[in-house]
């Protein structure tokens, strides 16, 4: 999704999704239902949001499978996320949200899902679909008035690590979990390639960027004696264009716009290190077991909510 696109869902969620969600809390029940896990059978998640959201939330939808084994799982994705299904695909049924014919069969099908769970954090149209799946069991955060959705609400916090807060959901399926570095690995290369070094610097917020010279700067210091991959998409190519302009005489391997999303994970776990702005494809390098040093812009809230908690993860804030 570009940057323009992401504003424009957000307004749309303010002029539309606002009204129709309080129309619709209004009528909702307020006595909180029991939950016998042993009747759980079927079950509806809702995940929008970009790969980050996505690859810090499959620790939760694995343990939810492994709590549940025999139950239903199914999805609900947006578009901008539906190819995270590259990732981790181990639901019953997909539905891609944001596809009208997509949203009208949901909307118009018989549902009988036990429970809802909601791991958007902010946004009120995945908590309208929640009220929409008719779960009696609605689960989702205490979040920008977002509770008046549901059944049981979650406290949100800007400085707990997201992964965590998505696995915080199942409390009140009585499921605590505890999350470790290796709920995140997603793919282990076993051979490194000798002094390489990841890099992203093409983040999709254009205020999650560096400006180019401090990009220059950072790649100076590493020095010309490593090997440079950069990683990304095909829009991300004017952008590193600029970079590789600064940098000559480094060895530089472009590989934006070259590799679908599992390519790219598989590529990114030989690397010795990686360099990363605050995004989707540093939550890959994550995933892929890689150290890295990642840049953080909007403050250490910011930088506490979406850096892995790791030793291996060093976070520096800009100032």
């Amino acid at each position: 999704m570009s940057n323009k696109k992401r504003k424009t869902t957000i307004l749309f969620d303010k002029l539309v999704g606002e009204p129709v969600f309080n129309l619709l809390s209004k009528s909702k029940g307020k006595n909180k239902p029991a939950i016998n896990k042993k009747k759980i059978k079927n079950i509806l998640l809702i995940r929008p949001g970009g790969i980050g959201d996505f690859l810090l939330n499959i620790p939760a939808f694995k343990e939810l499978k492994r709590k549940f084994p025999k139950s239903k799982i199914d999805i609900l994705l947006f578009k901008r996320n539906e190819f995270c299904r590259q990732y981790y695909s181990n639901f019953n049924k997909i539905t891609v949200i944001d596809k009208p014919k997509e949203l009208a069969k949901f909307i118009l099908s018989k549902k009988n899902y036990e429970v809802c769970i909601d791991f958007d954090q902010h946004r009120k149209i995945p908590s309208i679909l929640c009220l929409l799946s008719k779960a009696p069991v609605k689960i989702g955060f205490k979040n920008n008035g977002k509770e008046k959705a549901y059944d049981f609400s979650v406290g949100y916090s800007n400085k707990k690590y997201e992964a965590k807060l998505f696995l915080d959901l199942l409390k009140p399926l009585h499921i605590s979990k505890s999350l470790s570095e290796n709920n995140l690995i997603l793919v282990r290369s076993g051979s490194k390639k000798k002094n390489s070094v990841g890099i992203y610097a093409s983040a999709m917020k254009e205020d999650n960027r560096l400006p180019i010279e401090k990009w220059k700067e950072i790649i100076n210091k590493v020095g010309k004696n490593k090997k440079y991959h950069f990683f990304g998409g095909s829009k991300d190519k004017e952008r590193y264009d600029l970079i590789q302009n600064e940098l000559r005489g480094f060895k530089i391997h472009r590989r934006d716009g070259k590799c679908n999303l599992m390519e790219s994970l598989k590529e990114i776990s030989k690397m010795e290190n990686f360099i990363s702005e605050d995004g989707g494809v540093y939550h890959m390098a994550v995933c892929s077991g890689v150290s890295t040093i990642s840049y953080w812009l909007h403050g250490e809230e910011n930088m506490d909510k979406w850096k892995a908690p790791f030793n291996k993860h060093r976070g520096i804030l800009v100032k």
